[in-house]
């Protein structure tokens, strides 16, 4: 019963985790199991951990912090420092664009949601301004 949550949680968090490459700044937006999970390991491998969560969730950022995130707050903030990659397990499309701006130049975003929502499209505008790499796990 104790594998359990590393059946599905840590099989999508393994994946998105490996996706989003060596980068030692990694950003997590969506705090559920597969998050909980990366952020331990990401901590474990000596990576500064960034963790979004709902505006004004202090309970899931105070968690994330005992788990060994180095900064949590919410996804309407910025991090303290551009991260080199970002992943986004909130199942909310619109973080594809705050994701890309927290990354630095040539950076990632995995998309490891399940469903991603109607706004992970960017318009063609934003297309030509896209300063990293969007990779959807689907």
């Amino acid at each position: 019963m104790a594998l359990a949550p590393l059946l599905c949680a840590g099989l999508i968090g393994w994946r998105a985790l490996t996706m989003a490459g060596q980068g030692r700044r990694l950003g997590l937006y969506g705090f559920g199991a597969a998050a909980h999970i990366v952020a331990q390991v990401a901590a474990w491998q000596g990576r500064s951990v960034h963790v979004f969560t709902r505006p004004g969730d202090r309970m899931s950022q105070d968690f994330a912090r005992s788990l060994g995130a180095d900064w949590a707050g919410g996804s309407d903030r910025q991090p303290p420092e551009p991260l080199d990659a970002a992943i986004i397990f909130a199942p909310l499309g619109e973080l594809v664009p705050v994701a890309l701006r927290a990354v630095r130049k040539g950076g990632r975003v995995v998309c490891a949601g399940i469903h991603m929502g109607r706004d992970a499209n960017l318009p063609h505008s934003n297309r030509a301004r896209i300063k990293g790499q969007v990779a959807p796990m689907s």
